[in-house]
């Protein structure tokens, strides 16, 4: 298993994120779920990640927002964490366009596995 990052996925489609973690684990790693935006707010002001996958179409609030929040109330506490976009949308679709400018990568579903394992890899390096 590789331990050297620890990685959350924010969804609030319990199967979608639990698949997600699946090949994640499958790649190596090991990660923790996520599904509500209330929860991961109370799970980072105790934790620290170093990749954080979240879908920017969360039920109550967009991911967008959400990572706003998070950089808010605690921009020193995750000034390393990667975070990752997940979505249906298209970067050319002006709310992809927006979460390809607030998150620092971007992955659009369906999940590209190759994709996946070489944002992965680059981010290991």
């Amino acid at each position: 298993m590789k331990e050297q990052k620890k990685i959350l996925i924010v969804d609030d489609s319990v199967s979608n994120a639990d698949s997600f973690k699946d090949v994640l684990e499958l790649f190596g790693y090991q990660a923790q779920c996520v599904y509500d935006w209330q929860k991961v707010l109370d799970l980072l002001s105790t934790e620290q990640f170093e990749i954080i996958f979240m879908d920017i179409n969360l039920k109550d609030m967009s991911g967008i927002t959400l990572l706003n929040n998070i950089k808010m109330s605690a921009p020193i506490h995750h000034h390393n964490t990667k975070f990752i976009a997940v979505s249906g949308y298209s970067v050319d679709d002006p709310i992809g366009t927006e979460a390809s400018n607030v998150f620092d990568f971007y992955i659009q579903k369906p999940i590209n596995l190759e994709n996946l394992e070489t944002l992965l890899a680059s981010i290991d390096s």
